[in-house]
């Protein structure tokens, strides 16, 4: 009976609505435990590059405070405070280095494990479209036996009391196998459209959300390095102008 078409799309429709849930829920859960892990390594660095500046910024008041008690000789003085600005650069780089590396590694992972989510959902998509495609068919091939049947009925006169539009829709076999076919065109087309839009989506969002961590890491990268040349440069300035 046609009833069981609607059972069979509820069933399908269920399921796929569950799938997609639990997909979402782990591209979600991929996406946290990226935020989080990226967090704790760079402020791990983050946390050693203070430390670094910190004992630099040590000994550079030591050096200050023996040139204001006696200012001669203030090149020789301030000789191991250049070097160990210079070191200061090196040792910071040296950590940028490293945070871009594990960044690198970081989101090669998270790419993986995401693209394979989307592949996951592709193959969702696929199989319950598939599935109304596959019902399509079916009704069509279904309404189209009774629609046969009953001009049948009609053609020897077993059909009466029936609505205008029925009744005209029956005297013309023509008009009413091609409103079927019309209508399962539509309904194709529908879901055809329908699976191409999410698949589609589905594709750019996870793109464009890649593109983005990607320019985020640049963008990073470059403010980092700015912050380490211009910290050491204010350094240099610095050392330059206590010396008398």
């Amino acid at each position: 009976p046609l009833a069981d078409f609607h059972t069979k799309w509820q069933s399908a429709t269920d399921e796929f609505v569950q799938q997609v849930l639990d997909q979402h829920e782990k591209k979600v859960g991929e996406r946290a435990e990226w935020d989080a892990v990226v967090k704790e390594y760079t402020g791990e660095k983050d946390e050693q590059a203070r430390y670094l500046i910190l004992e630099f910024k040590r000994i550079k008041k030591r050096t200050f405070r023996e040139l204001r008690d006696d200012p001669s000789n203030a090149e020789t003085k301030t000789a191991p405070l250049r070097q160990s600005n210079l070191e200061l650069k090196d040792k910071l780089m040296d950590l940028e280095l490293d945070i871009v590396e594990a960044l690198e590694q970081l989101y090669k992972d998270f790419d993986n494990n995401y693209v394979a989510l989307v592949e996951q959902n592709k193959i969702n998509y696929n199989t319950y479209f598939t599935q109304l495609r596959d019902l399509e068919n079916a009704w069509f091939e279904a309404v189209t036996g009774q629609a046969m049947q009953h001009l049948e009925q009609y053609q020897a006169g077993e059909l009466e009391d029936l609505e205008s539009d029925t009744r005209t829709l029956l005297q013309d076999k023509e008009m009413l196998l091609n409103s079927i076919q019309s209508s399962h065109d539509a309904h194709t087309t529908k879901i055809d459209s329908l699976e191409d839009k999410l698949v589609t989506n589905e594709v750019k969002n996870s793109t464009d959300m890649m593109m983005k961590i990607e320019e985020w890491i640049r963008q990073q990268n470059r403010e980092r390095i700015n912050e380490i040349s211009n910290l050491c440069e204010r350094q240099k300035t610095e050392v330059e102008e206590a010396i008398p």
